[in-house]
């Protein structure tokens, strides 16, 4: 192998260096707000809008790994076979449409009114919903990344209306949603919640505490009404607490 061969390999890779830095960039800012949508819909309906003031960005990302790498994943998958000609952007928008038409069954099954389904399931077939969302919206992304190199990098309305209404409604916008709605919506029933019971040193004979998050060193706590009234929250240092039971698996 030649030297100018070596040095030439060296640059191309260095300079790919800074493009794969701004996707990912690109994909962590798109985490950001995903996460943070699934949070912020999560605490909404559980009745603590207030929590999320008080959460970090990182706590954001993480929240929307699973999303994200569906998203992502299924760009990669689509560039690779954009790259290696074995699809065009028909096929692309034929992919999109066909997950989009799978997460609307699967979101019907999971919002029906009737009792078909225990809560659980229902939750399961809105997290398989939103997962095909993410696919749906990352293929879109591929598809306008066909229609771009097609047209020599020419944006159009066309490229922008996909943008906004599969990637960010769908997929940015709706999918989290779902997840932190139908998870707040499971954790409130206290029959299908898992969150761990909360002994503390005081003990409270009134009421039962279920662990919901941790703030900083504090511990955010849900307690049902044995009645027909609201539920309420409380947060307690560790310094209160005597023990967390280990989530209940059900």
């Amino acid at each position: 192998m030649s030297t100018d061969k070596t040095l030439e390999a060296t640059s191309s890779v260095l300079g790919l260096l800074p493009k794969i830095a701004g996707l990912v960039g690109g994909l962590t800012a798109i985490g950001l707000l995903m996460g943070w949508r699934e949070v912020s819909s999560y605490y909404s309906n559980l009745g603590a809008p207030w929590v999320i003031s008080m959460m970090s960005p990182g706590r954001f990302i993480a929240k929307s790994a699973g999303l994200l790498c569906a998203f992502g994943f299924s760009i990669f998958i689509s560039i690779v076979f954009l790259a290696q000609r074995q699809i065009t952007y028909k096929g692309l928008i034929y992919g999109s449409v066909v997950f989009l038409g799978l997460s609307a069954a699967l979101f019907f099954l999971g919002t029906y009114p009737f009792d078909w389904f225990e809560p659980k399931t229902q939750h399961l077939f809105l997290n398989l919903g939103a997962g095909c969302i993410a696919i749906s919206a990352g293929l879109t992304i591929g598809e306008v990344i066909a229609r771009l190199a097609k047209k020599g990098l020419k944006w159009e309305g066309h490229e922008l209306m996909l943008i906004y209404f599969f990637v960010i409604s769908f997929g940015i916008y709706q999918a989290p949603n779902a997840l932190g709605q139908s998870q707040a919506l499971l954790d409130i029933e206290t029959k299908f919640s898992s969150a761990p019971i909360i002994e503390l040193k005081t003990p409270s004979p009134d009421k039962i505490w279920r662990l919901v998050t941790h703030i900083d060193s504090d511990f955010l706590a849900i307690s049902f009404p044995s009645q027909d009234k609201s539920h309420t929250f409380k947060i307690f240092g560790s310094n209160e607490i005597a023990e967390i039971q280990s989530a209940s698996i059900k």
